[in-house]
């Protein structure tokens, strides 16, 4: 699905995350899968409006979830890092 306005936001959002979950051949949390769930639930939660100050929720949400894959993979609990992916993520979305 493509994204027309910001009414379509959240279901575009959530049909990439879709599509991101067919490309993992075994999907794991605390990878940027689980960014991406917090993307289609935060989209849901704060409806994009013109006035942009769903933003910044979405983006707490986005910091948060990011914070949260260290506590999702040993991995990276044993490293004390968040997952390089999900940071990745977040960082695209305020750049964009």
């Amino acid at each position: 699905m493509k994204c027309e306005d910001l009414a379509s936001m959240p279901a575009a959002v959530e049909s990439g995350r879709d599509l991101a979950y067919k490309a993992v051949p075994d999907p794991q949390p605390g990878t940027m899968l689980s960014f991406f769930d917090a993307f289609v639930e935060s989209a849901k939660r704060n409806p994009p409006a013109q006035s942009g100050a769903w933003v910044d929720a979405v983006v707490l949400d986005l910091e948060a979830s990011v914070k949260a894959t260290t506590q999702q993979l040993q991995e990276l609990r044993e490293a004390g890092v968040v997952d390089a992916g999900a940071l990745g993520m977040r960082f695209s979305l305020v750049l964009c």
